[in-house]
């Protein structure tokens, strides 16, 4: 469980940081998804946005994937 606790942290300070529109480089390492990727996936709508944007998107999007594995990990766990 020790390793659990230390991956938790870095995501849950990134979440907080995210949540707080404060989204700075995660401690730890994201997905693949570049900011060209991100753009294309977000549509027709993020054509008017600038690389800032799209790079805050795409690091916001990173910190809930990992919040929403912790919640989803923790509920397996608390459910057996």
């Amino acid at each position: 469980m020790a390793c659990e606790s230390t991956r938790t942290a870095p995501r849950q300070r990134a979440a907080e940081a995210a949540m707080a529109n404060e989204c700075k480089a995660p401690e730890f390492p994201t997905s693949s998804l570049t900011d060209e990727r991100c753009r294309e996936l977000s549509g027709p709508e993020a054509r008017d946005l600038s690389d800032e944007e799209i790079d805050a998107m795409r690091r916001h999007a990173a910190a809930m994937a990992d919040l929403l594995i912790d919640i989803f990990l923790t509920q397996r766990v608390t459910q057996r």
